[in-house]
């Protein structure tokens, strides 16, 4: 009786299996994005001044939202400094920062900057250290001298998604220094973007923070590892190309 080349139904099973779970499953999720902290969330902020009294905090109501923590640096025109408390970073590799935050108009008409600062810290800083800063901040609309608190949120500039850079430490500490007339800061979010959970190329790959260096993934059941299977976690939160590979191994039947 001539040899069956037949394959074991159950080997194919295995094989097709598996070829559906990689054909499926190689798509690219949502980012997720992980809050750390959140000024509109706070009853009181409770920042750092220096010197002392230049940055004051005050509680206004911007836009239809309830009133809200808000810092502000406002009369003599001399760099002024405040800084948060310390944060734990978690699993964040790279910060980001959505910002919502308003100037006076300068008699000169030439706006100075506001500063942003990141201290990267295992430990509290006992005060605001000049250097380390990442951004240079201009509104697009200036309030007037003459502006009423009800009409400030209409000058109010957001800008999302700003990037605050590399954090490795346990923690980190937030600062903005300005110069100007007065400058408001009304709403501070602090966040990191996270790749999550993911099948690909037959490889599993757990979720991780941005920029996280390169993470090494494992074979799913019934395939074998022909090099390491590699990816990266991107800036924003997705995931980069393979680097390595796994293959089914056809003849395992369990």
């Amino acid at each position: 009786m001539a040899e069956s080349n037949t394959v074991p139904w159950c080997v194919w099973t295995t094989v097709i299996l598996l070829w559906t779970w990689e054909a499926g499953c190689d798509t690219q999720h949502q980012a997720e994005e992980v809050e750390l902290f959140h000024s509109d969330k706070q009853s009181r902020l409770e920042w750092t001044s220096d010197p002392p009294r230049q940055w004051t905090e005050v509680r206004l109501r911007v836009g239809t939202q309830s009133r809200v923590p808000v810092l502000q640096a406002c009369g003599k025109s001399i760099r002024r400094t405040v800084m948060s408390q310390w944060m734990e970073r978690k699993d964040a590799h790279h910060l980001l920062m959505d910002l919502s935050f308003t100037q006076e108009e300068e008699p000169s008409s030439q706006l100075g900057p506001l500063q942003v600062h990141l201290f990267d810290s295992n430990t509290p800083l006992p005060r605001f250290q000049y250097g380390w800063k990442v951004l240079d901040l201009q509104t697009s609309s200036p309030f007037p001298v003459t502006v009423t608190p009800n009409q400030i949120s209409s000058h109010m500039n957001r800008s999302v998604a700003l990037s605050l850079g590399p954090v490795s430490l346990r923690g980190f500490q937030l600062a903005f220094s300005y110069s100007g007339a007065c400058v408001l800061l009304a709403s501070i979010r602090l966040y990191y973007r996270r790749c999550p959970d993911i099948v690909a190329h037959l490889a599993l790959f757990n979720g991780t923070g941005a920029l996280s260096g390169p993470l090494m993934g494992s074979c799913v059941k019934g395939a074998v590892e022909v090099s390491p299977p590699v990816r990266e976690c991107t800036v924003d939160g997705v995931w980069g190309p393979l680097q390595g590979d796994a293959l089914v191994n056809p003849g395992d039947k369990s």
